[in-house]
């Protein structure tokens, strides 16, 4: 049996970047002309500006879901129990529906019948 004389660790190959998630609906983007870009949502980041500026919609001509949320109905302060959230979808889109600062996140049109007291 002949055995292999001592040699140097071959380097380990680069490494693989890995895709933020998109801010708006919590998938992973891709990078695909020079944009990151989420296909669940149709929303994309400059790189350079993608940690510090707001993003753009790939069609910005499509129209945004109407529904909107108003989390605390019952709370005795004015601002919070006004503070309203649209979801930031197109209009018809199927699945949840979702605010664009994470506060009341995803939604139903179930869920705001009972804040209203409808259910």
């Amino acid at each position: 049996m002949t055995e292999n004389p001592p040699a140097r660790r071959t380097p380990p190959p680069p490494l693989e970047p890995a895709m933020p998630d998109c801010s708006v609906c919590g998938e992973i983007t891709d990078f695909y002309d020079e944009a990151y870009r989420c296909d669940s949502c149709g929303a994309a980041w400059r790189p350079e500006d993608a940690y510090r500026d707001q993003g753009r919609w790939c069609d910005p001509d499509t129209t945004q879901c109407p529904s909107e949320i108003r989390p605390w109905p019952n709370d005795s302060r004015p601002a919070v129990r006004d503070a309203a959230f649209r979801c930031l979808h197109t209009e018809g889109h199927k699945g949840m529906h979702i605010d664009p600062y994470g506060v009341a996140y995803e939604w139903t049109d179930d869920d705001i019948a009972r804040k209203d007291g409808a259910a």
